[in-house]
């Protein structure tokens, strides 16, 4: 499944920002978490409200039954809102049976898991996730300076565009890509973007399935793409 497209790529951070309107024009929240399916492929969206409501459910004040928005049901992205065609009456909520799909997992689960290569070679371990025009999602993975797989020319730390049909399988320890490390090697000296290249090449992928492992360099403290 995929979102609608995108004016231009945005990360995770900058989705959750966004207020997320039903159909009748009532904000329900905003972003808390991305389910994937068994296939990598974009699912839904758990929905939280305030502050103060997820801290009352934390503490079991009210009952932790955060909403779930299909990414079908998802009919408009803007600058400061994502609209939906459901009522919030209409949508089901994490708690609930088959809400979820058999085999899937949460965004939430794999950041700052482990990467490793068909051969279990390590790699780095996921610090973002960007959400492509076209409608897809793509995951960045931080790949520490003098670890493995520095492409050649880098000096300074640099992060990893890791689509999802790089992809070989996730377990509790670890995501295993499909490829060995020689072939990512070389990707990735072909591949080495600064910042303003990295941003026009995720600008561009408006069709499907067109993102590749790409290099980037990371010019500031922290992950990059914030």
């Amino acid at each position: 499944m995929d979102l609608c497209s995108l004016e231009n790529f945005e990360n995770i951070s900058e989705m959750r920002k966004k207020a997320i309107i039903c159909s009748d024009g009532k904000k329900i929240g905003h972003i808390i978490d991305v389910v994937f399916d068994s296939k990598f492929q974009l699912h839904s969206f758990i929905v939280g409200g305030s502050f103060w409501e997820e801290f009352r459910e934390s503490l079991g004040i009210i009952d932790d039954i955060d909403p779930v928005v299909p990414v079908e049901n998802i009919v408009e992205i803007n600058s400061r809102e994502i609209r939906i065609d459901l009522h919030k009456d209409q949508l089901k909520h994490k708690f609930e049976e088959e809400i979820f799909p058999k085999n899937g997992f949460l965004y939430s689960n794999l950041k700052r898991k482990g990467i490793t290569d068909i051969y279990d070679r390590k790699i780095g371990k996921i610090c973002n996730m960007v959400f492509l025009p076209c409608g897809e999602a793509s995951f960045i993975v931080n790949c520490p300076k003098g670890k493995n797989f520095v492409p050649k020319g880098i000096t300074s730390k640099w992060d990893l565009l890791l689509p999802s049909n790089e992809i070989e399988s996730i377990s509790n320890e670890k995501i295993k890509l499909n490829i060995n490390a020689e072939t990512l090697e070389k990707t990735l000296n072909n591949h080495i973007l600064d910042a303003d290249a990295a941003r026009n090449y995720l600008n561009s992928l408006e069709q499907k399935n067109t993102a590749e492992l790409r290099a980037f360099i990371r010019t500031y403290p922290g992950y990059y793409l914030k």
